[in-house]
């Protein structure tokens, strides 16, 4: 991954998840797009076993910069 999840911090781990630090999430509708893309590619559960692809991405288009959480889980 060279996008937005590379050298984030983690804040969390367990047997089946991992939460990170989020980083400052894009403005931009092309932006948001490689954002959700590249969360999908890291870890496609959370998207293809939770919420669907718009809402997710108005979730992070709705997180204030630099203070939220990443969650990331896998069955």
């Amino acid at each position: 991954m060279g996008g937005p999840l590379r050298r984030r911090p983690v804040v969390g781990i367990g047997s089946d998840t991992l939460l990170l630090q989020a980083g400052r999430t894009p403005t931009d509708p092309a932006g948001l797009d490689a954002l959700v893309a590249e969360h999908h590619a890291f870890c496609p559960d959370g998207i293809d076993q939770g919420l669907p692809a718009e809402e997710y991405r108005a979730g992070l288009a709705a997180q204030q910069p630099d203070r939220g959480v990443w969650a990331f889980w896998w069955d």
